[in-house]
């Protein structure tokens, strides 16, 4: 029986991170602000494990390893500040090339595929779903086609009402910040910028802590790194 402190302890789960480098085993899970809740995935379903008796939930049981449920527990927080609402994708590879590598460091040589993003191929598509803790079920966002799109979280606002997100064409050439209002579901867009050539500030943005993005203190309005300038 583990204790009420090794149950709030957050775990890990394998997760592809598009970026050559395979399947990661050790992708962090995602821990509510209130403390009762851990998120992450258990066999390419989303899956939410209580921190007061360490029960189990799977909220979805579609994921496959083509298309599978993904929970960000490093780059942002996918919960809302009173926890009420989580934010998580599913990824749709289908037609993604595969990339056969060998493993060298074992007793034995072994072979496997790891889902790859070359240039000119063809990316994952993202979907955008909103899990209700009053309801724990999965609502997808209507963000139009998301084909050839990168999304990436940027923020709650303070009191959880929107969550603030980008949405990059493939080229990096334009930007759009969106607002979806958790409750009703609705998306507004706040801003859009584009460029003749690359928002090179911006594409650091997936792989990294930094988005250009920055909520004041009051969440009223909004700093963004913007590149119209021809300068950062």
């Amino acid at each position: 029986v583990r204790s009420e402190a090794e149950r709030a302890v957050v775990g890990s789960f394998p997760r592809w991170k598009f970026t050559g480098t395979g399947r990661r085993e050790a992708s962090p899970e995602a821990l509510s602000p209130d403390g009762k809740w851990i998120a992450g995935i258990e066999n390419y379903n989303l899956a939410l494990r209580s921190t007061l008796d360490g029960q189990q939930i799977l909220l979805t049981d579609d994921g496959t390893p083509l298309a599978f449920w993904d929970v960000e527990g490093l780059l942002w927080n996918p919960w809302s500040s009173g926890g009420r609402y989580l934010a998580v994708f599913k990824q749709y590879t289908h037609d993604m090339p595969r990339i056969p590598v060998v493993e060298w460091l074992k007793p034995w040589e072994k072979c496997k595929e790891i889902i790859a993003m070359p240039a000119g191929g063809t990316l994952n598509r993202s979907e955008l779903y909103l899990v209700d803790m009053c309801s724990q079920k999965p609502v997808a966002i209507d963000l139009g086609d998301t084909t050839d799109r990168y999304l990436r979280v940027l923020s709650w606002l303070r009191d959880g009402t929107e969550l603030v997100l980008a949405r990059y064409d493939r080229l990096f050439r334009r930007v759009d910040i969106l607002a979806v209002d958790a409750l009703t579901r609705s998306v507004r867009t706040l801003l859009t910028e584009e460029s003749a050539t690359f928002l090179g500030n911006h594409h650091k943005s997936l792989w990294s802590p930094s988005s250009g993005f920055a909520l004041v203190p009051d969440g009223s309005r909004f700093l963004w790194q913007s590149e119209r300038s021809g300068f950062e």
